[in-house]
């Protein structure tokens, strides 16, 4: 797949697929894992993504049981909105265990 370019304009670290990118840089990473990413033909609602980062203004718990119903783009952007926000170590974590989780279930389907 085609990379493209991504800067950090965060004052953090971020952590874009396997590409650790420190403040003021810029990295090529996968296009599907940016929060702004569309696949062709699949339009993603600002409705949506509102929901989202309104989902992440509340606390770890309430945001952790909600991951299971969230679609594969929500989590995505979830992830990176968090990473770029709050970047909370146990919300991270519980992103990281759904994605492997359903990663998991497409392998073995």
């Amino acid at each position: 797949m085609n990379k493209v370019s991504y800067t950090n304009e965060t004052t953090r670290f971020q952590h874009v697929g396997g590409v650790t990118i420190p403040p003021g840089e810029t990295r090529d990473v996968d296009p599907s894992l940016l929060p702004d990413y569309q696949p062709e033909g699949v339009a993603v609602e600002e409705e949506e993504i509102d929901q989202v980062a309104e989902l992440l203004k509340v606390n770890v718990k309430l945001v952790t049981e909600q991951l299971p119903h969230m679609s594969d783009d929500q989590l995505a952007h979830a992830v990176l909105l968090e990473q770029a926000g709050q970047n909370r170590k146990s919300l991270i974590e519980a992103m990281t265990a759904e994605n492997l989780r359903r990663a998991t279930d497409k392998a073995g389907a």
